[in-house]
C-alpha cells in the first residue's frame, strides 16, 4: 500500500501530505486511513492524533515510533 510506503523515510506524517504524496481520491484515503488507523486496537498500523473518530487534517505516525 502506497500509504504505508511513505513511512520508510519518515515516522509522522499529516493526512495533507499523504494525500499529496499518493495522489489517492479523498474517499479512498479516508477509508484507507480508518482502516489503517482506527480498526481494533490488536490491528491498528498506524496512530492518529488526536484520538477522535473524524478523519482529515491530523498526524499520523507509526506503532514503532510512538512514546508515551
Amino acid at each position: 500500500m502506497s500509504i504505508l510506503m511513505l513511512f520508510n523515510t519518515r515516522d509522522k506524517i499529516t493526512y495533507e501530505d499523504i494525500a499529496n504524496e499518493t495522489d489517492i481520491s479523498e474517499k479512498d484515503l479516508v477509508r484507507a486511513l480508518q482502516s489503517l488507523a482506527m480498526g481494533k486496537a490488536t490491528q491498528r498500523v498506524l496512530i492518529k492524533t488526536p484520538k477522535t473518530k473524524e478523519m482529515g487534517i491530523y498526524g499520523y505516525q507509526t506503532y514503532d515510533s510512538y512514546s508515551v
